[in-house]
């Protein structure tokens, strides 16, 4: 793994490295202290596991609304199905017409585009963050 530093940096006796750095002069002995489940990129790994795996309140509302807008959608369908063809008694493919037309207006396509784009934003800011806490091992 590299770091993705833009330019070198020094490092002195003592100082941490992480597994994927680059030596550019000199050689160097280094102790490792964390392999396979104690490295650092599987402490990285894992935050983001756990952070695509749980679920924000934003999503959890964000569901919730999507649930409330679909049922308005598809009553408010029946509801102008109903009026154009039972009270204002125009023929079956006009009522249909219009209770398409209703549906397509109101449906939350919208929103269920935007829950996948909240998931993929909180699991970016949560491994944005996660980088500034420094692991046990480091």
């Amino acid at each position: 793994m590299l770091t993705g530093e833009s330019v070198p940096i020094s490092k002195n006796k003592n100082d941490r490295v992480i597994g994927g750095s680059i030596n550019i002069e000199d050689s160097l002995t280094v102790e490792v202290k964390g392999v396979g489940k104690d490295s650092f990129l599987s402490y990285v790994i894992t935050l983001v596991k756990e952070a695509q795996e749980s679920k924000s309140k934003t999503q959890d509302l964000a569901n919730r609304f999507a649930l409330w807008l679909t049922v308005i959608a598809l009553f408010s369908g029946i509801f102008t199905l109903f009026i154009w063809f039972f009270l204002i008694h125009k023929d079956f493919a006009f009522s249909l017409e219009r209770t398409i037309t209703v549906k397509v207006i109101t449906f939350p396509y919208a929103l269920g585009l935007a829950v996948p784009l909240v998931v993929a934003i909180s699991t970016t800011l949560a491994a944005k963050w996660s980088t500034y806490k420094k692991p046990y091992f480091l």
